[in-house]
């Protein structure tokens, strides 16, 4: 207790210490005169730290910007007097015209060099301004040079402004200089554009303008310059499909060259390989997210560059099998990088969604161009595959492409022709399809029982669902068919009323499935099946005008009527609404 105490006397004597101090100090500063007191503010101002947030007030800084500009502007009007210089000592014949177009390029290089100096020590707004100079001097320089003086050939124009381009931009890419990578893209695009459309067909200048899309990608992804590629991607995208469409068109444009087929080619898989490919590694790394501009612009690129090669192939008169190979071969290993890659490190994202997306369409796109009746057969085989190890391992993605097979073989194989003829009682129908048919209906219903004995019981949500809906659907529409056309061959005027009687069953059987078994997927389709087959009942059988086929197809549709509604609502009351 007594050293608890001897304690507080010391602190209370410390205390009163420090207080006796600072009464001293006040006093000595009372004391001094006003002329002190002036000196040591001034002293205490000139050792007071700076605040940065101070310097960068919202009002100080446009008056420091324009107090610049016109020193800035005035420095870019001697730069560009001295451009017109040349140019007046060219048109006067002092300078032969192709030294004067050389000096001109040396002197706009010279202040591309100028603006990596200023850069370099940190004055961003002289490297702007040299930027711009560079850039008015150099674009319009080699456009006269191709067109007007004619010293560069096409060839020659597209190689230098390139070399210009890629230069300023080396030199916006290394010290971040966005404005000034603006001013070089811009004034490239639109010199190239005008070359192309002065100077037609225009390979060359198309050409510019793809390396400049594909250079905006690279940019892009270095320093998250996302604007500038979606303004390069429209200027390769339409410069390549200009060329497409003058090489494809019979006759062409009237008195213009039509462009030279395989520059016209090789641009397209530029194109298609630069942008798809960069997405592909993009979200096969994983690092940056997959955005709005990867779908679209590989959407673009695939139609523009698959596309137009396939039409330029076909315009030649030339097999499309190497393009169907090259989609093949990319498809297959966008399914492995999606399922073997993105999936194991960074789960079901975005990339994943993309490359797995990507592998399907590239594959479709494969197979429709390989020729032959094998295609939808191959189709289906893949459904079945894809249906098997999405059961497998649960993956709903692997099932919905599974469906997405099975209906892209049933376009190719004439599937859905046959369907749509046998239940809507055509006249004259072919009762027995053709092999392929057979088959791809065969493995429709196949790849169905295979997602049907393997469902997740516990699985939740409608979206995981909608693929064995869908497969569901195709294969009660082709068993369906299939009783139409037996019918068909033992009793050939059934064709009008059968196809009534079979949808009027696949209702019944689909309710119950969902009443007895539980498979909620197959209690959605009934009211959809009920709607086909009024519809059916009031387009065919009551338009028939015959008694027969009145009776037989208000009988079946009102039984399946009753029948699957009931069982609807006796499986409702059995089991709770989850």
């Amino acid at each position: 207790m007594d050293k608890r105490l001897e304690m507080m006397e010391r602190a209370v004597e410390a205390l009163e210490a420090a207080v006796s101090r600072q009464d001293r100090r006040i006093a000595a500063l009372e004391g001094m005169t006003a002329e002190a007191r002036a000196v040591a503010g001034e002293v205490t101002e000139a050792v007071a730290p700076v605040d940065p947030a101070a310097e960068a007030l919202p009002d100080q800084w446009p008056i420091s910007a324009v107090r610049g500009t016109p020193a800035l502007a005035g420095r870019s009007l001697l730069i560009l007097a001295g451009a017109f210089l040349l140019r007046a000592l060219t048109e006067a014949g002092t300078l032969a015209t192709g030294m004067g177009v050389v000096l001109g390029l040396a002197y706009a290089a010279s202040w591309i060099i100028a603006a990596a100096m200023a850069a370099r020590k940190g004055a961003r707004g002289s490297a702007g301004f040299f930027a711009v100079c560079a850039a008015l001097i150099a674009d319009p320089l080699i456009f006269e040079a191709s067109t007007e003086f004619g010293v560069l050939s096409s060839t020659g124009s597209a190689v230098t402004l390139s070399i210009m381009t890629a230069a300023g931009l080396f030199v916006a890419s290394r010290w971040r200089l966005q404005e000034s990578a603006w001013v070089f893209v811009v004034g490239a695009m639109v010199t190239a554009a005008t070359l192309a459309v002065v100077r037609p067909p225009g390979e060359e200048a198309t050409a510019v303008l793809v390396a400049l899309g594909l250079a905006a990608v690279w940019l892009a992804g270095r320093h998250d310059w996302e604007f500038l590629r979606w303004l390069t991607a429209v200027g390769a995208d339409v410069g390549v499909l200009r060329l497409t469409a003058m090489a494809t068109v019979p006759g062409g444009p009237h008195g213009i060259d039509a462009p030279h087929g395989p520059l016209v080619a090789v641009l397209q898989g530029v194109l298609l390989i630069g942008y798809v490919g960069s997405s592909f590694v993009r979200a096969l790394r994983g690092r940056n997210p997959i955005r709005v501009f990867d779908y679209l612009q590989t959407a673009v690129a695939l139609a523009i560059g698959w596309g137009g090669a396939v039409q330029l192939a076909r315009a030649n008169d030339s097999g499309i099998r190497g393009l169907a190979v090259f989609a093949l071969l990319v498809g297959f290993a966008s399914y492995a990088g999606a399922f073997g890659v993105v999936d194991r490190r960074y789960g079901r994202n975005k990339s994943f969604l993309f490359l797995s997306s990507l592998g399907l369409t590239l594959v479709l796109l494969g197979l429709r161009g390989s020729t032959g009746p094998a295609s939808a057969v191959v189709l289906a085989v893949l459904a079945l595959i894809a249906a098997a190890a999405g059961s497998h391992w649960d993956r709903v993605t692997l099932r919905t492409h599974a469906a997405l097979f099975l209906a892209a073989a049933w376009i190719s194989s004439g599937v859905a022709a046959e369907v749509a003829g046998d239940l809507s009682g055509r006249a004259g129908f072919d009762a027995v399809p053709d092999a392929v048919a057979i088959i791809v209906a065969l493995l429709t219903v196949i790849t169905t029982l295979v997602v049907l004995l393997a469902r997740r019981l516990k699985t939740s949500g409608w979206v995981q669902r909608l693929p064995l809906t869908a497969l569901l659907v195709m294969s009660g529409i082709v068993v369906a068919a299939t009783l139409v056309s037996v019918a068909a061959m033992v009793v050939p005027s059934s064709t009008l009323w059968m196809g009534t009687v079979a949808l009027s069953a696949l209702t019944i059987v689909a309710a119950v499935l969902a009443s007895r078994w539980g498979i909620r997927e197959a209690g959605w389709i009934v009211y959809p099946l009920l709607a086909l087959t009024g519809l059916r009942v009031v387009l065919t059988d009551l338009a028939s005008g015959r008694t027969v086929v009145f009776v037989i197809a208000l009988a079946a549709y009102g039984s399946a009527m009753i029948l699957s509604t009931r069982l609807l609502r006796t499986h409702r009351r059995r089991q709770p609404q989850e």
